[in-house]
């Protein structure tokens, strides 16, 4: 009899066994992700929201950025007298490398600030620089500025040497310049008013008096009565780019 009872006993522990092991598998797996949740300070769980956010918006400004870089096809210029040594072949290289020995010095004294590097991927279009002065916008073919001058790190006949905040520079006439009759430039244009230029092969900066298109049609180069009492609201924006016009006559 005990013998009988024994074995009538041993299927149901077999069961129990079973159904308790089929229990576990069953727990659902939010069950565990609320047992962390619960367990983890809150501070933590604001840290990773707060991690994923900004892995998030530096994505897309990287991809934003990207997509209004301009380049240039063009050879590097590797030579002294690049202002940025082998250049920037594109608007995103120029910003990455604008923090070179000197280079802001020399920008600020044609008037380009910190800010307009910055912003240079989405005012940037491809233009033309000529020994004449004159810079064109290629997609219209229009003169934006004449009477532009270059810089550069060596000295060359005709050019008048400038020494700004223990950095020493050049600055002349592209006629004096330029080897080729034209270069190819990032022409900063805002709001259709230029800027200033950029060659890309080597990072010299140009200043010129910008054009502003008439309503009769013609172009006229931009003037200014009393650049001393210009406001954010002149039409005609940056008088202090025109500080350097008498320098051809000194060349």
């Amino acid at each position: 009899m005990q013998k009988a009872k024994a074995k009538s006993k041993a299927p149901l522990a077999r069961v129990n066994k079973a159904s308790k092991a089929k229990g576990k598998v069953r727990v659902p797996l939010h069950h565990h992700v609320k047992r962390i949740l619960g367990m983890t300070p809150k501070f933590v769980h604001g840290m990773v929201v707060g991690a994923f956010v900004g892995v998030l918006l530096v994505s897309v400004l990287r991809s934003g950025s990207a997509a209004h870089a301009l380049s240039m096809n063009v050879s590097r210029d590797c030579t002294a007298n690049a202002v940025i040594h082998c250049g920037a072949l594109s608007t995103a290289e120029l910003v990455d490398r604008y923090s070179g020995s000197g280079v802001a010095t020399m920008y600020a004294y044609f008037g380009i600030s910190a800010s307009e590097i910055k912003n240079i991927g989405t005012t940037a279009v491809a233009g033309t620089a000529s020994k004449d002065g004159t810079i064109r916008v290629n997609s219209t073919g229009k003169v934006v500025a004449t009477g532009s001058l270059s810089m550069g790190r060596e000295n060359i006949t005709g050019s008048t040497k400038i020494v700004k905040d223990g950095f020493t520079f050049y600055v002349r006439a592209p006629k004096v310049a330029f080897i080729p009759n034209s270069l190819p430039v990032y022409v900063s244009m805002v709001n259709g008013q230029f800027q200033f230029a950029i060659i890309p092969g080597c990072g010299n900066p140009l200043e010129a008096t910008a054009v502003v298109q008439q309503s009769q049609g013609r172009l006229q180069p931009q003037r200014h009565s009393n650049p001393q009492n210009a406001t954010c609201n002149n039409p005609y924006p940056r008088p202090h780019r025109l500080r350097h016009r008498l320098l051809p006559h000194r060349l």
